[in-house]
């Protein structure tokens, strides 16, 4: 078994001459698993982990090293720096254990599954483990939208189960191919470690120039704390769903592109933004919105969502006693919201969407959160902005406690008056 240091050297391009930084794929590949662990712990209550393994270059003969017997394979198109299909590989404990979760079986039956269960008993699951894939590709695109700029979609476009190696057809996995793969172990307490992986067809990384592709070191994700989630009934899904449809389809914070002039003023120095006149005078304490919403990281989704539509607010601070543990935007919880629970498509809603409204905000929340304080210049607000790409900075005092908080709305305003001022 080779590694990818000792097989490969090579910068690796898609047929769309693309450029895919090999490096950046493993690191982002990791945090899809471990989102995705994330999202399972929150929605389940229950303690998700993941251990990457060594990346290796394979042949469909050399995975049986890797998964022996039953596996899920969920084969998922990719369009964007990655051009074409690879897969994401389950082994029998896996496929059980995650299928049990989500089903919610006693800790017992998913037990004896994982001990006897069998082929047959495996499709009888074919419904629930295709949400399994459902959730993960989900967590590999949102991962891979926010961390490369070429991404444009993820989606799982079948699965298999059964025998890997019998009905190699079945998955596009054939013969001498070379594979790269990504090796992962899993493990959700009480049950046994299990092993997944993500697995790319060699094609994808071909006609290239040379680069170092080194194996990552074995890191241990950050263990994810338990949740008592509990499913919203239907009475409360209906409730929700008129705030989700409204707070996605309103939410313009991500889209809504900002004037090239205001945005060379955030990216103009400080010296520049001084000499325009009482614009050098005015600080975060005057401008910003002293009525902040607060929330916990333990809250829901679905309480956050609502108690945001309530104060037709555009953000909420987490955190306890002032003290900021992260933030959350309308672009966040329509991120983490499923879009089936939106009336237009009611009619697909399943439990596991229902579930993704009792998500713990934790999960979500964007964190670290870069602050200012009271006495920070305009000037200076909008360098941090512009530095740290965000569209909001909490003001703290000097204990890091909330005091109030400026958008970049309130910015517009500050601009708009000094040009109305001075006409």
């Amino acid at each position: 078994m080779a590694t990818l240091q000792e097989k490969t050297k090579s910068k690796v391009t898609n047929s769309k001459q693309n450029t895919v930084d090999a490096q950046a794929l493993v690191k982002l590949s990791e945090e899809s698993f471990k989102t995705f662990c994330d999202d399972i712990s929150g929605m389940f209550g229950v303690n998700m982990q993941c251990n990457q393994q060594q990346v290796v270059i394979e042949t469909l003969a050399g995975l049986k090293k890797h998964f022996k017997e039953l596996v899920s394979v969920h084969c998922v198109k990719a369009q964007g720096a990655l051009e074409g299909t690879f897969h994401l590989v389950f082994d029998k404990d896996g496929l059980f254990a995650l299928a049990g979760i989500i089903n919610m079986h006693p800790e017992q039956a998913i037990l004896e599954n994982i001990k006897l269960g069998s082929l047959e008993k495996a499709k009888d699951m074919s419904g629930v483990l295709t949400e399994v894939g459902e959730a993960l590709v989900g967590a590999w695109d949102r991962v891979f939208r926010k961390g490369s700029d070429d991404h444009n979609h993820f989606v799982q476009t079948n699965i298999f189960i059964g025998n890997l190696w019998s009905e190699p057809d079945k998955t596009n996995l054939f013969g001498n191919e070379e594979l790269v793969m990504l090796p992962y172990q899993l493990t959700i307490a009480p049950y046994p470690t299990f092993k997944c992986g993500a697995i790319f067809p060699k094609e994808l990384f071909t006609g290239t120039p040379e680069l170092e592709l080194n194996p990552p070191d074995v890191r241990r994700v950050k263990q994810a704390a338990s949740a008592e989630p509990k499913m919203a009934s239907q009475e409360q899904a209906n409730e929700v769903e008129e705030i989700v449809s409204a707070t996605t389809l309103t939410d313009t914070s991500k889209s809504e592109p900002i004037s090239e002039n205001i945005r060379k003023m955030v990216q103009d120095s400080p010296e520049a933004l001084n000499s325009t006149g009482t614009i050098s005078t005015i600080h975060a304490k005057d401008i910003m919105q002293k009525d902040v919403l607060c929330g916990a990281a333990e809250d829901s989704v679905q309480q956050i969502i609502t108690r945001m539509q309530q104060h037709n607010a555009g953000y909420i601070m987490i955190g306890q006693n002032g003290v900021l543990e992260g933030i959350v935007s309308k672009s966040d919880l329509k991120e983490a919201t499923s879009p089936y629970l939106r009336p237009e498509f009611a009619k697909w809603r399943r439990p596991l969407d229902d579930a993704t409204l009792q998500i713990k905000v934790k999960w979500i929340m964007s964190k670290p959160v870069h602050t200012i304080r009271a006495e920070t210049s305009l000037a200076g607000i909008m360098d941090n902005m512009s530095r740290f790409g965000v569209r909001c900075l909490p003001v703290v005092d000097d204990q890091d406690k909330v005091q109030g908080l400026v958008t970049v709305f309130d910015i517009f305003k500050v601009l708009l008056k000094s040009s109305l001022n001075k006409a």
